[in-house]
């Protein structure tokens, strides 16, 4: 069952949602508002290639709302007050379609069509810097996170717990070893990175900084090195993602981000990377 919210102060939920969606566009609704779930991925998607650039489509995070309680989603998803550069509604665009589609597995034994529609993503430079990058599972990341901007903590607190909420959604913090080694959610993120590995390589390619970065830490215990691993590409992967949609600030310094690394060359490296692609994404405001 899923919801939306049209401009006359109706909020409309149903089973049959796709002929629900074509029935209030045929009547004219020029505007529908969405809580991001995933499970709102086909509809979403329905209306973002069915619909003229007249139709607008806003989107928000789901956090705090709970999607199996009808009552909780009336209530809240109308009085959503953050900004969209954290979480709250912003209009959906050929990123967020990117985002949703890869969430409802449509590209699932299609490797191709996933680093297709990832090529026009904001977080492709992140994934195609990393030479050991495994496209279904990155496919899999992105849909999985959908959006950074849904997991940005509005606090005072230092800049490392602002993406909390990430961590712990993708089994990198606030769950006990035993059980983020045993995630499936974990074992997407590690593969994500680690999928096209070659032991025989000697790390030394820019783009392996994480292969060093887990070399470095071994003597820490595999599975720590595993997790410090983890936390750097998730970051890394949310950070340029975040520089992507912003329309006027730059969110993303390599130099500083680069700073652990034993190459130092790599921010550089990754600029020039970045100098020779040119995704075709959508970008979004605040």
């Amino acid at each position: 069952m899923l919801y939306w919210d049209l401009p006359d102060g109706k909020v409309v939920w149903a089973d049959d949602v796709i002929q629900t969606l074509r029935r209030h566009c045929k009547e004219g609704v020029k505007e529908f508002r969405f809580i991001g779930f995933h499970s709102q991925g086909e509809a979403l998607c329905m209306l973002h290639n069915h619909t003229g650039d007249d139709t607008e489509i806003w989107v928000a995070s789901p956090d705090g709302i709970d999607a199996e309680n009808p009552i909780d989603v009336i209530d809240k998803m109308r009085f959503v007050a953050r900004a969209g550069s954290v979480g709250g509604y912003h209009q959906f665009t050929e990123a967020d379609f990117i985002s949703h589609t890869l969430a409802d597995g449509l590209w699932q034994d299609q490797l191709v069509l996933a680093e297709s529609l990832l090529s026009r993503h904001p977080a492709y430079p992140a994934l195609s810097f990393i030479p050991t990058i495994d496209w279904g599972y990155a496919a899999e990341l992105v849909g999985l996170i959908l959006d950074p901007r849904y997991y940005v903590a509005v606090t005072d607190s230092p800049l490392n717990e602002r993406w909390s909420k990430l961590r712990k959604f993708l089994h990198i913090g606030g769950v006990s070893l035993q059980r983020r080694l045993k995630s499936r959610v974990f074992e997407v993120v590690m593969m994500a990175w680690l999928g096209d590995y070659d032991p025989s390589a000697d790390g030394s390619v820019a783009g392996d900084f994480l292969r060093r970065q887990y070399a470095a830490n071994l003597d820490r215990g595999k599975d720590r090195a595993r997790t410090i691993v983890a936390e750097t590409f998730v970051n890394f992967v949310r950070q340029v993602w975040l520089d992507g949609l912003s329309p006027t600030h730059r969110l993303f310094y390599p130099a500083e981000f680069f700073k652990f690394d034993s190459n130092k060359g790599t921010d550089l490296a990754f600029q020039e990377h970045c100098s020779s692609i040119s995704p075709d994404i959508g970008r979004s405001g605040s």
